[in-house]
């Protein structure tokens, strides 16, 4: 099973606007949509009975919760001859 969670780019643009406007608190807006993101794929993946799984990807991150789902990460591997 294959599931890929694409950064949203306009997301990360807007943040870097607001971050220099001094508006802190928007970081936090990405912060809980990533979580949002993490959250239907982790539904995806218990509905097709996935349990343990290894990561795919160049920019390892700790996903906080992804237990709570019953999900576990079991080892991290990064994917050559593409970057970050």
């Amino acid at each position: 099973v294959v599931v890929i969670i694409r950064e949203w780019y306009d997301m990360m643009l807007s943040d870097r606007v607001h971050e220099r406007n001094g508006e802190v608190g928007k970081a936090s807006d990405k912060h809980n949509a990533e979580l949002r993101d993490y959250g239907v794929g982790a539904q995806i993946l218990l509905e097709l009975g996935v349990k343990n799984m290894i990561l795919l990807s160049n920019a390892p991150k700790k996903i906080i919760g992804i237990d709570g789902y019953g999900l576990n990460v079991v080892d991290h591997q990064t994917i050559p001859g593409l970057k970050d």
